[in-house]
């Protein structure tokens, strides 16, 4: 039986400990892939001078982890500075020495590498395809039609069916948060089963909320209050939820009204929700709908 071993990872933010401690972690194991989903820097809020020094000090311990596996990466917001006049600078453009390790994944079309195909383009994903982008596009989570979708960015773990936000290796305190490390996750596609195994570097915890099933395994930071963060943001479940069930219906080829995305999400959510999940949902709907419809 064939089977794919992928290691993912994202958002060190310029850390290097983090980092290392993979790298030290793995030493004995071999991957078929090893993705990387961006942040690899922390330019944008350090800015490019020192982003430059930080992608230096990464690049020997990307060459380390692209001899366990096929290496690829995309770049996430931290790598771009955004110019006073407008546009952005990519961090590896401007860093003076040659980004070499491993494979960028294209943000239009594809690459294939060992046999196997990658992009950051929706309209490029078939069965087959594996997904990477850095923004978490979570509309996906219920229904990715391709065969992996892996992302990062929002600093919170997932994973559900064939979608992996791989949460952060390292979370600085550019907004207020205790600096933290979090973990990384080891991926094995076999038979067209998805395992999927979470290495904690100490940060990041595991939990599945009863009350929000549908949204699948979370790794959340161990110093919250609570394990989930929809129990204490009921507007990002709900937005979540419609924002799927949205997507679900646009992909069929129906209409978005509120009636519409009502019944589909209580028919595909009716377990593992918050007890007044009907009422909520209902009023939700309606100002979600009339708010867009303002816009």
């Amino acid at each position: 039986m064939d089977s794919t071993r992928l290691l993912c990872m994202g958002d060190n933010h310029g850390n290097t400990s983090s980092l290392e401690r993979v790298v030290r972690d793995t030493e004995q194991e071999e991957f078929d892939y090893i993705v990387h989903v961006g942040d690899i820097t922390n330019a944008c809020i350090d800015g490019m001078d020192e982003g430059g020094e930080q992608l230096e000090a990464v690049l020997p311990l990307f060459e380390e982890l692209s001899n366990r596996g096929e290496l690829l990466y995309v770049w996430g917001n931290r790598d771009f500075e955004v110019c006073v006049k407008g546009g952005f600078t990519r961090i590896d453009e401007y860093a003076d020495f040659e980004f070499t390790p491993g494979t960028h994944i294209p943000t239009e079309g594809t690459v294939e590498v060992a046999g196997q195909q990658f992009t950051q383009d929706r309209d490029e994903v078939n069965e087959q395809t594996i997904l990477v982008t850095h923004y978490f596009g979570h509309e996906l989570l219920d229904h990715f039609p391709g065969l992996l979708y892996l992302s990062g960015h929002v600093h919170v773990g997932r994973f559900k069916n064939n979608v992996l936000n791989t949460g952060f290796l390292y979370r600085d305190g550019s907004h207020g948060a205790n600096p933290i490390e979090g973990g990384y996750f080891v991926v094995e596609i076999s038979d067209g089963s998805i395992d999927v195994t979470f290495e904690s570097l100490g940060g990041l915890e595991k939990g599945i909320c009863a009350s929000h099933v549908s949204r699948g395994v979370q790794f959340t930071p161990e110093n919250w209050q609570t394990a989930c963060k929809f129990c204490y943001d009921s507007e990002a479940f709900y937005t979540e939820i419609v924002d799927s069930v949205e997507y679900g219906l646009e992909q069929k080829g129906i209409a978005t009204t509120p009636q519409n995305i009502a019944d589909l999400a209580l028919d595909k959510h009716d377990s593992g929700v918050p007890r007044n999940f009907k009422k909520e949902l209902s009023t939700f709907v309606t100002s979600h709908t009339e708010t867009n419809s303002d816009v």
